[in-house]
């Protein structure tokens, strides 16, 4: 040991060949600190296998900057901001080799940006897609190589999933769901699609419908067919909305080139509609249906009711009315029928017999002047001898 000044320290200790140069040793007789002949240091330990060697825990203190966005490194490793409006956020005083977290939350409003300082790279250029939701926290990682700050993915953390609140679908055949939480766009999923694959690139891979964030804003979360965009824009859905099952949601996000999802699959049911059977004098039919909204096909025994269109011939259905008639006759299919044909209950158009004993069925479907489509499932009744 030499207690002499020195160009490079004050005090300057040299160990024997073969023999540690220093161990700090507590009270109770534990290494703390150990420096091997090799010049490995060692916390914790008297075999240190590294330059330094730590048995035990290490951690950064976490620096708390409040709502700045002026990050000092000098200051800790870990930083955390509270976002309580758009941020410009500026970096200094990193070391190149050193590794940066920087946490991020949104206050209870949300809805906050992040312009990045210039020297901050993000993989394949693209800058990330923050978490915005309210009180929703996101964290970015950091590698400084004395220009740069090469980043990684962000990480995002939101709180509870958005809640929806479901209303009951106008008599169990098609859905009018608002969903409370409108910070993010959103995926409507029929029961053939799943919501679990994000982008555009195929169409609509795997939902039927989509809404963008600011269309869903604008119609205060209300997600339902007159609201439907395709992926230009048009009020133009594949969704059918009346299709009885499981239905799905789920929020994204989408930058101009990257989707993330900000929520999980979220459900809800679509149920068919309920008829009410009423066969007159067990020889005919005067069958009500509750739901006037959609036209209807009507199918004797031995006719599918599965051929959508209207001039499908007597194999497929022997009559229709139209939402209308079925409207004006309080959903009553016989006389719906009768309305339909001018007075004449199985006119031209129409081949029922509606003494026919046997199951029949009924169909629902909508017409937009070109098109038809479903608008339910077969739904059917017995007439009786």
């Amino acid at each position: 040991m030499s207690g002499a000044q020195s160009l490079v320290a004050r005090l300057t200790v040299k160990g024997a060949p073969g023999q540690a140069i220093a161990n700090f040793v507590s009270s109770s007789g534990i290494s703390n600190l150990f420096v091997a002949a090799t010049g490995y240091v060692g916390i914790g330990t008297t075999n240190p296998l590294h330059a330094l060697d730590v048995v035990g825990a290490m951690y950064s203190r976490l620096v708390d900057n409040g709502a700045s966005a002026t990050i000092d490194w000098n200051t800790g490793n870990v930083q955390k901001v509270s976002l309580t409006s758009d941020a410009a956020f500026t970096f200094s005083n990193a070391r190149a080799g050193g590794e940066y977290k920087l946490i991020f939350t949104q206050d209870a409003v949300g809805g906050h940006s992040i312009t990045w300082p210039a020297n901050v790279k993000w993989p394949n250029n693209t800058t990330p897609i923050l978490n915005t939701t309210a009180d929703g926290t996101s964290i970015a990682s950091f590698v400084y190589d004395g220009a740069n700050f090469f980043a990684s993915p962000i990480l995002s953390y939101a709180n509870a999933p958005a809640a929806l609140s479901l209303l009951t679908p106008t008599s169990g055949t098609s859905f009018n769901t608002v969903i409370s939480d409108t910070s993010s766009g959103l995926y409507i999923c029929d029961p053939n699609h799943t919501c679990e694959t994000i982008g555009f690139t195929s169409g609509f891979s795997d939902q039927c419908a989509y809404m963008a964030q600011t269309d869903l804003a604008a119609n205060g979360g209300h997600v339902g067919p007159r609201y439907y965009t395709d992926e230009n824009g048009q009020i133009n859905s594949p969704c059918d909305e009346s299709m009885p099952g499981t239905w799905k949601v789920r929020q994204y996000l989408y930058n101009g080139s990257t989707f993330v999802w900000t929520g999980p699959i979220q459900t809800f049911t679509v149920t068919a509609p309920s008829l009410t059977l009423t066969p007159s004098s067990g020889n005919s039919f005067n069958t009500v249906i509750s739901d006037t909204s959609h036209s209807i096909i009507i199918c004797q025994p031995g006719q599918s009711c599965d051929n959508l269109t209207v001039t499908g011939g007597p194999f497929n259905n022997c009559a229709y009315a139209g939402f209308t008639s079925l409207a004006a006759e309080g959903g009553n299919i016989l006389a719906a029928t009768a309305h339909e044909y001018a007075g004449t209950p199985f006119g031209p158009f129409g081949q029922c017999i509606a003494t026919t004993p046997g199951v029949w069925g009924v169909r629902q479907y909508d017409y937009n002047g070109s098109t038809f489509s479903w608008a339910g499932p077969i739904q059917t009744f017995t007439v009786t001898p």
